[in-house]
Formats: C-alpha cells, sequence, structure tokens
C-alpha cells in the first residue's frame, strides 16, 4: 500500500485515554520545532551488497518461518521528484522475498523536516521511521523521553545488521546507546574532480602536492588550458559551501570540526592550521585565481559544465555520475580523471566524514513488543541481501535490465529512475556506487579503491557522539560568527587580529559553554 502526503501537516497530541507514559513522552517532545533538512542526493546512493545469506532472526526458522503470515510494516520517506513515485511493482518483490506488507507514506522533500516533527508530535508513528538528522533536539529528547528502541544488544542476532560499521554506529549514538540503523556512507568520500585532457593540452601531471596543486590552478586561469585562443578560463569556482576549503584544511594537517589535544577538545577554527588554510584560500582570491563571489554564489558546478575551470572540489562519484551531463553534452571530448589525496605538511590526509547520513529509528508507541521488534529487524535485515540489492540497484528483470554476457545492462533506465530509485533509500548497509553502468568501468573501480585507501588517512570528528546543549540551541548564532569571519578573512576585509576578535566572539556568546559541554560528554566517552 502506498500513502501520498502532500505536506499537510499532522495536527494533535494525545486523549486521554493514552497512558501516562506516553504523556510524558509528548510533553518533552512538543517543546521542540525543528528539525534537520533532508539529505539530498547523497540520500538516494546505493550502496555494495552484503555477501551473506539471508537469515530469519526474530521470526523462527525453516517450514515455521516460510508459513507466518506477512509482516506489516509502515514507513515514512520523502521523495525527491514532481510526482510521487509509482513503485508498486518493486514493493511487491520487496514485499515477497520479505514476507511483508509494506505502506509506505510519501513526503515531499521539502516539506519532511515539518512532517516529521508533526508526526513525532502527534504519537502517531509508522513502524519505521526514516531520520534524516539523529541529533536534531526533537530527535534526541523523543529518545530520552524512551519512544524509541534501543537496537544495540540486537544487532548480534542478524547476518547483516550484524555487519553495520563500527564507526556508524558509535557516531549515531545517544547517550552511548544504539537507537537507530544509520545508513552507511564512505568515510572520506570527497576528493578532486580535474580536467584530464587540459592536463595533457599543458603537458602537466596531476598533482600531488600542495604547491603543485597551486600551479595546476594558476595554469588552468592563465595558459590557455582548452586551446581555443581565447583568455575564458578560470582557477577555481566555489559557493558558500567552500568545498576546497575542508578539503584543503585537512590536507595542511588541521582537524575536523574539533582537535583532540591528549584528551582535551579545542575548535579546529582556532588551531594554526585553520588560518594556513584561510591564507592559501586568500591567495587564490587576491591573485584572482578564485571567484570573489563565493558567499554568495548558489553553485559551483556551472563554470566547470560549461567548461571555464577545470578542477572541482566534489565527492570523487561525482565524475560518473549526472552532475557533469551538461560538460560532457557541450565537449564530448572532455576526460575526467580524480585525484584523492594531497600531500601536506603531516603527509597525505583527506577530511572524513560522519559515516552515516540519517537512519532507521523503531518507535515504541508503534512496534509495542520485543516481538514485533524482532519482525521489524528481520525485514530490515533481509532486504539487505543480495537479491534485494540487485533490485535496488537495477530493478526488476526484464522490465528494467537484462543480463547480457554475465553482465547487468539497463533497458529501461528511466523507469528505473521513476519506479525504484526512490527506494534506494532503504539501503543501509555497505556503500558502492549507485551509477552502476559506470561502477564497472575503470573510473568506477579506482573511486571504490580509493575510498578504500582513505579511510587509514581520514581526519574524523572526534565530539560527532556527543551532544552540546549550548551548540543544539545557539549552533546557528556560534556558527555564523565563525563563517562571517572566515569569509571576511579569505576577502581580505580583516587580517589575524580580526580574526582572533571573531574567535574571542564566539566564545563569549556561548562558546566556552560548548567547549566545556563537548569535552566533558567526550571525556565520558574515553573512560
Amino acid at each position: 500500500m502506498m500513502v501520498i502526503d502532500e505536506g499537510n501537516i499532522l495536527r494533535g497530541g494525545f486523549t486521554m485515554k493514552r497512558k501516562l507514559v506516553a504523556r510524558k513522552m509528548m510533553a518533552t517532545i512538543m517543546s521542540c520545532v525543528m528539525v534537520a533538512a533532508v539529505a539530498s542526493a547523497c540520500s538516494s546512493q546505493g550502496t555494495g551488497a552484503s555477501t551473506q545469506p539471508a537469515g530469519t532472526a526474530g521470526t523462527g526458522a525453516g517450514e515455521a518461518a516460510k508459513a507466518k503470515a506477512p509482516v506489516d510494516i509502515s514507513l515514512m520517506m520523502a521523495f525527491f521528484s514532481k510526482e510521487p513515485p509509482r513503485s508498486d511493482a518493486a514493493i511487491k518483490k520487496i514485499e515477497e522475498y520479505t514476507n511483508s506488507k509494506l505502506n509506505i507514506t510519501w513526503v515531499p522533500n521539502n516539506g519532511y523536516p515539518e512532517k516529521l516533527n508533526a508526526t513525532i508530535a502527534s504519537g502517531s508513528l509508522p513502524k519505521v521511521m526514516v531520520i534524516p538528522d539523529m541529533k536534531a533536539s526533537v530527535v534526541v529528547n523523543s529518545v530520552k523521553s524512551g519512544m524509541f528502541w534501543e537496537l544495540g544488544p540486537l544487532l548480534k542476532d542478524y547476518p547483516n545488521l550484524s555487519k553495520l560499521n563500527a564507526t556508524a554506529l558509535k557516531n549515531t549514538a545517544i547517550d552511548g546507546k544504539m537507537y537507530s540503523l544509520p545508513r552507511e556512507r564512505v568515510l572520506a568520500r570527497n576528493g578532486i574532480i580535474i580536467r584530464k585532457d587540459w592536463l595533457d593540452n599543458l603537458g602537466l601531471k596531476e598533482p600531488k602536492t600542495v604547491d603543485e596543486l597551486y600551479n595546476v590552478i594558476k595554469a588552468f586561469a592563465q595558459n590557455d588550458p582548452d586551446k581555443n585562443g581565447k583568455n575564458d578560463t578560470a582557477g577555481i569556482t566555489e559557493d558558500k559551501s567552500l568545498n576546497i576549503f575542508s578539503h584543503m584544511l585537512a590536507v595542511m594537517g588541521g582537524g575536523n570540526t574539533w582537535d583532540d589535544k591528549s584528551g582535551s577538545l579545542s575548535p579546529v577554527f582556532a588551531s594554526t592550521e585553520y588560518l594556513e588554510t584561510m591564507k592559501f584560500m586568500k591567495r587564490l582570491v587576491d591573485e584572482k585565481l578564485m571567484n570573489q563571489d563565493f558567499a554568495i554564489n548558489p553553485n559551483r558546478d556551472d563554470d566547470f559544465n560549461k567548461g571555464k575551470i577545470g578542477i572541482a572540489f566534489n565527492p570523487l562519484d561525482s565524475s560518473l555520475s549526472g552532475s557533469y551531463a551538461e560538460l560532457r553534452k557541450l565537449n564530448p571530448q572532455a576526460k575526467l580523471t580524480v585525484i584523492s589525496r594531497i600531500d601536506g605538511p603531516k603527509g597525505p590526509k583527506v577530511m572524513g566524514g560522519s559515516g552515516f547520513n540519517g537512519g532507521f529509528m523503531i518507535p515504541k508507541t508503534s512496534v509495542k513488543t520485543e516481538a514485533e521488534l524482532k519482525d521489524v529487524l528481520t525485514f530490515m535485515d533481509k532486504i539487505m541481501d543480495p537479491k534485494m540489492r540487485e533490485l535496488f540497484t537495477w530493478g526488476i528483470e526484464g522490465k528494467h535490465f537484462k543480463k547480457e554476457n554475465g553482465a547487468f545492462v539497463f533497458t529501461d533506465k528511466n523507469a528505473y529512475v521513476e519506479e525504484v530509485d526512490p527506494l534506494t533509500q532503504l539501503v543501509f548497509i555497505g556503500y558502492n556506487l549507485l551509477y552502476t553502468e559506470q561502477s564497472q568501468s575503470e573510473l568506477g573501480k579506482t573511486i571504490e579503491q580509493m575510498w578504500k585507501e582513505n579511510e587509514s588517512i581520514a581526519v574524523m570528528n572526534p565530539a560527532i557522539p556527543v551532544i552540546s546543549k549550548t551548540q543544539v540551541e545557539k549552533g546557528k548564532e556560534l556558527d555564523k560568527v565563525i563563517s562571517d569571519a572566515q569569509v571576511k578573512f579569505i576577502l581580505g576585509n580583516i587580517d589575524e587580529n580580526g580574526w582572533k576578535q571573531a574567535i574571542e566572539q564566539w566564545k563569549k556568546n556561548g562558546g566556552d559553554k560548548v567547549i566545556e559541554e563537548t569535552s566533558a560528554e567526550y571525556a565520558k566517552l574515553k573512560k
């Protein structure tokens, strides 16, 4: 069954017939009003297949499991297209394989935060909830009120769930306990996309050091890399996300959000490495090798697609996806290559991510017993089996793909995108390239190998599992103090003294409290 919710926000709460404990939950939850936005394209990335056969933990085995009636599974998920997905055929395949009856409520992506907020507040929850931000205040308070099941102790009983990445589980924990099935993501996904044909035109090699990277950026801006005889190229185009900064911060030896100084945490923007990274960025702006309007530029990829620039700091797999489709239309001869690491003062380093992109949580208000919980976990475990991974990756054989000489070939990619792709939000264990046709290419194989190799040099945020009350309450205000000063420094509007003053302002406005709270919680994790 599929339910479409066009964004109408649920109203209401609990009646007098609700149990006292439920009222207690809601009293806490109703005070929370904001949930972080749903992850965008990332949340629909495909993932790598489990190699272990399906298990039947929590449902019995053999004939008893086969004879069991289908389990009702209700879910709420976002859709990203103009119209709700037409996924009935794929859903039927999932139901047949998992012995379930699915009831999916599809909510428009831009209305999902409000819908999620209101659904939690109403108490009328599906059995499985897609949670974009498991550290949002509404989610944390819901967990502390007892609304969601703790899942950690049960995961070992399931062949696929037991393989969940330890880093992702640790980073999504609340008060040290695991309440979610995190949607795993690559720990170090980003890198540099570069025009190889431009490198070849200029007789340049792929940059391996900071100086070599600077020289390539400069050459792309000044030496006519497209060989059209015109001065119409630039070095770097960035937007307000400033992807290049986090990448270069890791290269310069900087930390990820927080520095762990012998067990004591310090914000990374107070470090020497952060200042050196800003100086590098300022040099690019001063020499007109990077756009000065980066703080208000909405899209850094436009200039790459138009052939104006030849370097982009993006997820490595964007070189395979539709991100640069316009470039290929404009110039079919354009060749891309990828660089995952640059040597810096402390050797090669890459900025690490959280290891997850949201996840699934199971409410006690709709899954009332441990037996029901095990049924739901069995469903979640089975959808990670190889047979289901094939469905999520390629669709239905004969409808979306065929097999030729042992290889998978799409026969109707558009139908797959419309009917099956929205369901890839259910994929949460492992990670590989969603763009499976390209992932079989040499470049695709290279990228996946880079991801594996980068795990050992990824700079991780040590405080991801930690929640600071002040950061939750004042984080946006405090972050703006630093981000505004960062932009001003790069543009030359303030000097080092001005930067230090901004840090002091951050501390005065509540930053000192954030450091205190984060360090205290971090110390608990270290015990």
